[in-house]
């Protein structure tokens, strides 16, 4: 299985801060229509609304992002 090579970029309702989450894990939550997310740092989090500007970028999201592209 090869690892995932795009991500989406999700604002966290609750931190405002930025995850990164793989495109099946994207997909799955809006299956799920629940408003959350699993991204890569682990955390399953609450989407923020669409209008909502980013805040400061999680950084173990931002780590296994870089290592993906190196993949």
């Amino acid at each position: 299985m090869s690892p995932p090579r795009h991500v989406n970029e999700i604002v966290d309702g609750d931190s405002g801060l930025v995850h990164w989450a793989t495109d099946e894990a994207f997909e799955q939550g809006l299956r799920e229509r629940t408003g959350r997310y699993l991204v890569l740092c682990g955390r399953e989090i609450p989407v923020a609304s669409m209008v909502t500007p980013p805040g400061r970028l999680c950084e173990p999201c931002a780590e296994l992002q870089e290592l993906m592209g190196r993949a």
